[in-house]
């Protein structure tokens, strides 16, 4: 694990710079005070605590510091895109966080190569990485104005000091030098190759039980750049819906091969189309914003409350343009939104007859790292008979929706709270893997989306 045998390097970060952006090392130890020594009765040594195991990673965007907030990795200049870039090119990924603790604390960040399931691919650092291992995050600032005090930290990935040499999927890690094994937040991202010709489009299924309520992918992906021998084995092929990976289709296989053409048209090939995405405004704390009913604690701790949900299963389908499940951060009353932001209470109440018996109901979307974790499990209010839940977020404007989950099953079903309409817009990402015949590593070789809003 890259996690051990740290090599500590400073360097000047790439981002361009905040306001007030410190480039300043850390402050020293405090030395300690030497006591007093008093005659005392012996007394028996306490029974020491054994240590917390440290998270285990489990290879998905996850933040295990509750101290961590507001964590966002997106290519530069567009915090709405997936996390991809292009191999041999200048781009880079911008990386952003809050952390609600005061003192500045030492972050660095490693990377690990994967295959297309998410496994480690077993590469060492040298084999896709030009440059260093590790990378100081020590392009900071401290919040100003807002009642929670945060520092606010960015880097660039790859770093100043880095070059990637393989495609595939990585993993982000950072965390604090003084406790390298210990993760702080987990992040994917892409690094893609474009040796392949992808077309691609989403449709109404012609199937008379799903052309209401899915949506069709159908791939055509053309490899006269590649030297495929067996196509089945060597080629894998996924599909995300809005970069979602906890309903994607993965390892799909092709229907027909024609030449240097792999036709991905199968009936089985559907997605649940949804709803649009719900949404909230937090850019101002002064005025009641979009969604927002109430807002106390102006002067201490902010506190929101949305104006209670509905259960949308029976509802007409609606346009209304969304963020397809992100968020953005914003200050209507600053240009400083990063470092002015307010971090907000919010209260969120859906209103349901009676707890749902087999299951689970969670709060969905970016803001949830789409994770269906305890810390977003609603719990049911028998007073005000509905689910609530409550979170801590940053000054912005967010999509989310209501996921239920039965017990037992790791996949959501929005038919529950949200219902599905074919004519939601979705965004749909198709990746494209490749490994060598002898190869021991996958190759993200070909990357495209498709829109719901172009279908037949």
């Amino acid at each position: 694990m890259l996690l051990f045998g740290i090599v500590v390097i400073h360097f000047v970060s790439s981002c361009r710079p905040l306001p007030q952006t410190q480039q300043k090392p850390l402050p020293p130890q405090m030395p300690e005070i030497a006591s007093q020594t008093e005659q005392r009765p012996a007394q028996p040594a306490p029974t020491p605590t054994p240590p917390s195991p440290p998270p285990t990673i489990d290879y998905r965007d996850h933040t295990f510091s509750t101290d961590i907030k507001a964590v966002r990795l997106a290519p530069l200049g567009e915090p709405l895109l997936l996390p991809k870039i292009s191999l041999g090119t200048p781009a880079t990924l911008e990386l952003q966080f809050d952390d609600l603790k005061g003192n500045v604390k030492p972050y660095r960040f490693t990377l690990i190569h994967c295959n297309r399931d998410w496994t480690p691919s077993g590469l060492e650092p040298f084999q896709f990485l030009n440059g260093y291992e590790q990378v100081d995050i020590n392009d900071y600032a401290f919040s100003s104005l807002a009642k929670q005090r945060y520092i606010h930290y960015r880097a660039a990935v790859p770093g100043p000091n880095q070059e990637f040499k393989r495609s595939g999927n990585y993993l982000l890690i950072v965390f604090n030098d003084e406790q390298p094994e210990i993760p702080v937040f987990t992040r994917r991202f892409y690094v893609a190759e474009n040796l392949v010709n992808i077309e691609s489009e989403a449709v109404r299924p012609p199937g008379t039980r799903e052309r209401n309520t899915q949506q069709q992918i159908r791939l055509r992906v053309k490899t006269p750049n590649l030297q495929v021998s067996n196509p089945y084995e060597q080629l894998g092929v996924s599909v995300l819906q809005n970069g979602r990976w906890d309903n994607a289709l993965v390892e799909i296989q092709p229907q027909f091969i024609r030449n240097a053409e792999l036709i991905y048209e199968r009936p089985e090939q559907l997605f649940e189309a949804g709803k649009e995405w719900r949404f909230f405004s937090l850019r101002s704390i002064r005025l009641l914003t979009e969604r927002v009913e109430a807002i106390s604690g102006r002067d201490s701790q902010p506190r929101a409350r949305l104006f209670p949900d509905e259960v949308r299963v029976y509802q007409t389908y609606q346009y209304r343009a969304d963020m397809n499940g992100q968020y953005f951060v914003a200050v209507d009353e600053s240009d400083r939104d990063e470092l002015e932001a307010e971090f907000v209470q919010v209260d969120f109440f859906l209103p349901f007859p009676a707890p749902l018996p087999d299951g689970s109901l969670y709060l969905f979307g970016s803001l949830t790292e789409y994770r269906f974790d305890p810390e977003f499990e609603m719990i049911y209010d028998f007073d005000r008979k509905g689910y609530a839940i409550q979170q801590l977020v940053k000054q912005g404007y967010y999509n989310y929706q209501y996921a239920y989950v039965e017990n037992g099953s790791t996949k959501a079903d929005f038919s529950a709270v949200e219902g599905d309409w074919f004519e939601t817009e979705n965004e749909y990402q198709i990746l494209v893997y490749f490994r060598e015949f002898d190869g021991n590593y996958d190759r993200l070789v070909g990357f495209s989306s498709a829109s719901s809003v172009n279908r037949n």
